[in-house]
């Protein structure tokens, strides 16, 4: 990620910003730190995945069997960004 442009900025070009640097390094370092709590919180959604009650096929209409860890970890790493 530039510090000088926002992204999906085009081709336009920016002065830099510490402030916009600031805001991009906390967002990473948050990140980082979700990072470093991958395999725990992976364990611990499939524990819960595992106790739940299968759902019924009427309740599963439009639900894909995209339940893999990595799918999984790349939602839950894209609404913690995102909060």
């Amino acid at each position: 990620m530039s510090g000088t442009k926002p992204p999906n900025s085009g081709d336009e070009d920016y002065p830099p910003d510490a402030r916009l640097q600031a805001i991009y390094a906390a967002i990473e370092a948050r990140l980082a730190e979700f990072d470093r709590c991958r395999d725990d919180l992976l364990a611990m959604l499939q524990k819960v995945c595992e106790r739940t009650p299968k759902p019924s096929m009427k309740s599963m209409r439009g639900v894909t069997s995209d339940s893999t860890p990595g799918v999984i970890w790349r939602r839950r790493r894209q609404v913690q960004k995102n909060e």
